[in-house]
């Protein structure tokens, strides 16, 4: 699970039950003390996936809404097979042609995040999991 507070992206370890907190990429990092108020919702779980719907409400305009994916892609404690890297970036190459920016992570998770309007949010978790059943 993950959520952003601050400038951090925190995420939580499905195997221990650990928060690490990961530095976020992008506008939230950047932002300063003035960081938008915003909330998650978590749409969608599998064992190596996370679909959330991320709303932000600056201190001047519209609400701004976000899908984040993420996804683990490689066991941190196993030999990595080169088939696995031939996934992994088919999986980045769709989710960038998408529309998504795509953040690998030291410990084999994906983040991977795009702007929405709230209705688009059942169109892109259909997505999502259909690429994830394509793989």
């Amino acid at each position: 699970m993950s959520r952003r507070a601050g400038g951090k992206l925190r995420v939580m370890d499905e195997g221990n039950g650990d928060d690490r907190n990961m530095e976020a990429r992008g506008p939230a990092a950047t932002a300063g003390p003035s960081v938008p108020e915003e909330s998650y919702a978590q749409v969608a779980r599998g064992q190596n996936y996370r679909i959330g719907l991320v709303a932000e409400r600056p201190s001047a305009g519209p609400p701004a809404h976000s899908i984040e994916f993420l996804l683990r892609l490689f066991e941190t404690w196993r030999k990595l097979e080169p088939g696995e890297m031939e996934t992994a970036m088919a999986i980045a190459r769709e989710l960038i042609a998408h529309g998504y920016s795509v953040y690998f992570q030291d410990d084999g998770w994906v983040c991977c995040e795009k702007p929405i309007d709230g209705e688009d949010i059942r169109d892109e978790t259909r997505f999502l999991v259909g690429l994830l059943k394509e793989q």
